[in-house]
């Protein structure tokens, strides 16, 4: 039963980032295989695109090899991925300041 709930929460942490991959960069994320989000990553200019396929691996490993990562290895991936997701909240929030103050931001 513990892994099935690793496994759910890690679906969640996945489909997260392939949501925001596909609103963002504009392709597919949610249909694709990893493998296949990485051969576009490399070719769109994903921001950080070694350590979203990092976290993407990661999720796999426990979706389909059985993996049960420790608390902290979790707790790790999850402050990467708000960390990551905030990072552009930040860069629009300076692209917006910009615009409208004339400056930098």
């Amino acid at each position: 039963m513990l892994h099935g709930r690793y496994k759910h929460h890690h679906y969640r942490l996945s489909e997260i980032l392939r949501q925001f991959l596909e609103r963002k960069y504009r392709f597919a994320a949610l249909e694709m295989s990893t493998s296949e989000i990485n051969w576009v990553t490399q070719r769109v200019r994903v921001d950080s695109a070694a350590e979203v396929m990092d976290f993407l691996r990661l999720c796999d490993r426990v979706k389909f090899a059985q993996y049960v990562p420790g608390m902290e290895e979790t707790a790790d991936a999850e402050e990467w991925l708000r960390g990551w997701l905030r990072s552009f909240e930040v860069e629009e929030a300076r692209r917006r300041m910009a615009q409208v103050g004339g400056g930098d931001a």
